[in-house]
């Protein structure tokens, strides 16, 4: 989970700390409703697979629907040996491909892929991206949203909507059926 860290004693392997996998990898669902809007219902399986000392889920697929018709499929785990992320969003005339590999450095690139049977336009790629500078980012954005100033942040509405999917996702799990929020979490 944490490089360097007894994962035993991370918030993340530990329900009473709000950990599991669907709620400490929440910035998926995040960014999936940035894209493509509020969230009516989710299917979800989710189970603890591994040996680890833990006792919330390791392993999580989930499906959304989004009221725009979008459907977004979100694989989680902490099984992997090695850092890995990555998103695929298919349309009518190309896909986009998001891949993450390692940490410290990070290999990223992004890549547009059409059908006409080319190799790929690659968009961005990085092969020593320094993960720390999104973090200051992130605390530069933080400092301006305390201040009053105009900020990039996801407002207090979307960070709750998107809690409210994940809840709403470990309740399919749970029930083993789908589940529709009550009001399409925005």
């Amino acid at each position: 989970m944490r490089p360097g860290a007894d994962y035993r004693t991370l918030y993340a392997g530990q329900r009473s700390a709000g950990g599991g996998v669907v709620r400490d990898a929440i910035h998926e669902i995040d960014y999936l409703m940035s894209w493509f809007g509020p969230v009516s219902d989710v299917v979800c399986s989710a189970s603890r697979l591994s040996n680890l000392d833990i006792d919330v889920e390791d392993f999580s697929t989930l499906v959304l629907s989004h009221r725009c018709g979008v459907r977004s499929e979100i694989h989680l785990d902490y099984l992997r040996r090695r850092k890995a992320r990555g998103c695929e969003v298919c349309g009518d005339d190309a896909s986009l491909i998001w891949e993450s590999d390692g940490r410290d450095p990070e290999d990223c690139r992004v890549l547009r892929v059409d059908g006409n049977g080319r190799a790929p336009d690659t968009l961005f790629q990085d092969s020593d991206l320094d993960a720390s500078v999104m973090y200051r980012r992130l605390m530069e954005e933080f400092a301006a949203a305390i201040e009053g100033r105009s900020t990039a942040l996801a407002t207090l509405e979307e960070g709750a909507a998107a809690l409210a999917v994940a809840l709403a996702a470990l309740q399919s799990a749970e029930q083993g059926r789908r589940v529709t929020l009550e009001k399409a979490a925005a």
